[in-house]
Order: structure tokens, then C-alpha cells, then sequence
């Protein structure tokens, strides 16, 4: 494919960014730098907000130049408390993104769509997109079946993805090796985010269930989380237009 300056664009906004640190300052920097060249939406974990407090980490990344906010707070609990979060979460300014534990069953899935829901009638806020997590991209079948999980992280991928679906969330978060088979389950418009990428050669870390950005891209994914590729980058910014370039070139 034909490598335009609009193409990497395009596909840099396909990226989010996470912001795992509990540096204030650092992250400040991270989303300026990464903004400059296109990044519009990134990542507050539970490392980050254990740091700084939800509202404040979300606020940080406005304020720094982002433009909306995923949420990865991976909500699981009973209904009543995940309907309160996740509209406690709606309610703040700039959240794109929120997710729950798909492993928290139907009646969870559904009280997070009706607080997301809720939230942004009451605030007059668009309301954010509500995806489910399936399987950890750190979890391999080993870990899966020690877990307790039914047959292969497959499998437990497509029965969480389908009951997402069901339930009317907006999509999944799940290993770029499950996205295929995913989005011939789901249906269309179905958002697929996948985390665990990593560029050919690039190392491994603690994740298990794996894919390149392009590859991840031709499988059906909406959007890619990347992280200590571009975070751990000496360039940061070199290290996110190589890995745009490579989505253009084998993306599709």
C-alpha cells in the first residue's frame, strides 16, 4: 500500500497510548509529545490512577493536550456497584472509553451500559463506549485453565465477546490473535480494541497473546493500544510513526 503523510495519520489515530506511571510530570510529557504528532486518545490505568486519583488523571491528559480519555479500569464487581462507577466515570469530562471484566456476567455488562447511559443524559455529556475485557493478553492457556476458564483463551474470548454483544455494549477489548475470529461473531460496527501489540523483533515483556500493529489492524481491530513500544522508546516519537508506517504497509 501506498505510504502517504494523510495514511499515517490516519492510522496514528488509530493508537492509543497508555499512560502507566504514577509521574505526574511524565506523563504530562508523554502526552504532549505524543499529541504533537497525531495521538488523540489515551490510556488512565489503575497504575496511574492509584497515583494521582481518577478526576486528576483524567483532567492531567486534558489539560496536556489530549483529546479523550480511555478508562481502563476494568470494572468488576456486583451490578449495583459497577452501575455506580461507570457513571461516576461518564460523568467526567473527556472519557471516550470505559471497560468492565466480561468474566462479571450478563446483569454486571448490562448495569454498566445504564450508568454509562444515565451519566450523560444527567451531565449532557456524549456518552462514552462501554467494551467488556475478555481475555488478558498476559494470559496464556495455561494461565486460562488455572484460572478456571472453560477450554482455550479462544473460545472464552468468543463466549465473552458474543454475551457483550448481546448485553448491547459497544465492543471488546482482546488479543489481536482472537480479532478475526471475533468480528465474524459479533456484529458490524462492533469496536475490537487490542492491547498486547508488539512490532516484529520488539521484546515480549509479560504479554503472551501477541500481534504486530499491521497485522492487528488487517485482522478487523477499531483501535490499538501500544504501550512500552513507544513508551520505552529512547525516540518516542520516531517509535510511533515506524509502528504508523507498519500499519500502513501491512494493514490492510
Amino acid at each position: 500500500m501506498l505510504v502517504t503523510e494523510a495514511r499515517i495519520k490516519s492510522a496514528i489515530g488509530n493508537v492509543i497510548v497508555p499512560l502507566d506511571t504514577t509521574n505526574a510530570e511524565e506523563a504530562v510529557a508523554l502526552v504532549t509529545a505524543m499529541s504533537a504528532i497525531g495521538v488523540e486518545c489515551f490510556k488512565v490505568g489503575i497504575t496511574m490512577e492509584c497515583a494521582l486519583g481518577l478526576p486528576q488523571a483524567v483532567a492531567l491528559v486534558l489539560a496536556a493536550g489530549g483529546k479523550k480519555v480511555f478508562v481502563d479500569k476494568k470494572l468488576h464487581d456486583i451490578p449495583f456497584q459497577v452501575e455506580g462507577a461507570a457513571a461516576a466515570i461518564a460523568a467526567l469530562d473527556g472519557v471516550y472509553l470505559l471497560n468492565v471484566h466480561g468474566c462479571g456476567g450478563k446483569s454486571m455488562m448490562e448495569a454498566a451500559m445504564v450508568g454509562a447511559i444515565r451519566a450523560a443524559k444527567e451531565s449532557g455529556k456524549d456518552r462514552p463506549l462501554v467494551i467488556a475485557v475478555t481475555v488478558l493478553t498476559s494470559m496464556d492457556a495455561d494461565e486460562a485453565w488455572n484460572a478456571g476458564f472453560r477450554g482455550t483463551p479462544r473460545e472464552q474470548t468468543l463466549r465473552i465477546a458474543q454475551l457483550a454483544d448481546i448485553c448491547g455494549l459497544d465492543g471488546v477489548v482482546c488479543s489481536p490473535e482472537d480479532t478475526e475470529a471475533v468480528r465474524a461473531v459479533c456484529r458490524p460496527g462492533f469496536v475490537i480494541v487490542n492491547p498486547g501489540i508488539r512490532p516484529e523483533d520488539s521484546e515480549l515483556g509479560d504479554q503472551r497473546r501477541t500481534g504486530t500493529p499491521g497485522g492487528a489492524m488487517a485482522a478487523g481491530a477499531t483501535q490499538l493500544v501500544i504501550g512500552r513500544p513507544i513508551t520505552g522508546a529512547k525516540d518516542q516519537q520516531g517509535a510511533l510513526l515506524a509502528i504508523a508506517t507498519e500499519m500502513v504497509e501491512n494493514g490492510s
